[in-house]
C-alpha cells in the first residue's frame, strides 16, 4: 500500500462501550468469563462499567446453579468462580459514581455468598453499605437490603440490616416487604422481616395489612394477626399515629366478626 493510500484510508470507528457490553453478553452466554473481564476493563463510562459487572456476575451465578451436582459445586470450579469475582473488585473500585459503586459491591457480596466465601461476602457488603451511608443515600441502603431479601439471602439481609443507620426509612420498607412476602405465601421471609422491624407502629401496621390479606382466606388467622397488632399498638408513642391505626384495626375486626365497634376511650391516646 502506498503512502497516498494510507492518507486516504478511511479511519476506523473507535469501539464503543455498547459494543463491548454486547461482546460481554455473548461471552458470558458461553461461560467465557475470563475474556468477558478483558472486555470489561476496556469500558470507559461508569454506568456501563456497572452494567458490565452486573452482566458478568449474573452469568456466574447462573453458571453456579447449572454446575451444582447433588447439591454440591465442585471445589476446583468453585475456586475458578471465586477468582473471577476477585478480579471484578479492582474494576468496581474504579467506578467514580458512588451509588453505582455501592450497588456493584452489593452484587459482589451476593456472588461471594453463593460461593461460600462468607468473610469476603461480608467485607463486600460492608463496603457497599458504608459507601451508601457516607453519601447519605438512605434509599440506596434500603435498596441493598431489599435486593438481598428478594434473592432469598435472609441471613445476609439480617447482617445488612444491622449496619443500616436510618432505622425509620428501613422500617417503612421492611413493613412493606413483610406484607408482600406474606401475600405471596413466603411466610418464612415475612417472619424474618417482621423480626427486624424496630418501630412498633410499622410492625403493627404490617400485621394489620397481613390481616387484611388473610381476611378473605382464613378469618381465624386474620383475627390472630389483628390480636398481634393490638398488642404491639400499646407500644406506639405517637398518639396521632396510634389513634389512626387503632381505628383501622377496630374497623377490620368488626368486619370480620360482625360485631359492632366498641366505644373508644379517647383518654388512652
Amino acid at each position: 500500500m502506498s503512502a497516498l493510500d494510507n492518507i486516504f484510508k478511511p479511519t476506523e470507528e473507535p469501539e464503543r462501550d455498547s459494543d463491548r457490553l454486547e461482546a460481554i453478553e455473548n461471552l458470558v452466554n458461553y461461560w467465557e468469563f475470563k475474556e468477558a473481564l478483558k472486555e470489561l476493563k476496556k469500558i470507559k463510562l461508569a454506568p456501563n462499567i456497572f452494567l458490565g459487572i452486573r452482566i458478568i456476575i449474573d452469568g456466574i451465578l447462573s453458571a453456579i446453579r447449572e454446575s451444582i451436582e447433588d447439591g454440591v459445586l465442585r471445589e476446583e470450579l468453585r475456586k475458578v468462580f471465586v477468582k473471577y469475582i476477585e478480579d471484578i473488585i479492582p474494576i468496581a473500585n474504579e467506578i467514580g459514581n458512588l451509588r453505582l459503586k455501592s450497588l456493584a459491591f452489593a452484587d459482589i457480596s451476593v456472588a461471594f455468598y453463593m460461593l461460600n466465601e462468607n468473610l469476603k461476602s461480608d467485607l463486600a457488603l460492608k463496603t457497599a453499605l458504608n459507601i451508601a451511608s457516607d453519601i447519605g443515600d438512605d434509599d440506596l441502603l434500603v435498596e441493598i437490603v431489599k435486593a438481598l431479601i428478594d434473592r432469598g439471602l435472609l441471613k445476609k439481609a439480617a447482617y445488612a440490616i444491622k449496619l443500616v443507620r436510618n432505622r425509620k426509612k428501613l422500617d417503612v420498607i421492611l413493613s412493606q416487604l413483610a406484607v408482600m412476602f406474606y401475600s405471596s405465601g413466603e411466610f418464612e421471609k415475612a417472619d424474618l422481616t417482621l423480626q427486624h422491624i424496630e418501630s412498633p407502629f410499622h410492625k403493627a401496621t404490617a400485621f394489620y395489612y397481613m390481616a387484611s390479606v388473610e381476611a378473605s382466606r382464613d378469618k381465624e388467622k386474620a383475627l390472630a394477626l389483628l390480636d398481634s397488632a393490638f398488642k404491639i399498638l400499646d407500644e406506639v408513642q405517637n398518639p396521632i399515629l396510634k389513634f389512626e391505626l387503632f381505628l383501622k384495626l377496630v374497623d377490620l375486626k368488626s368486619s370480620l366478626t360482625g360485631e359492632p365497634k366498641p366505644k373508644t376511650d379517647f383518654s388512652k391516646f
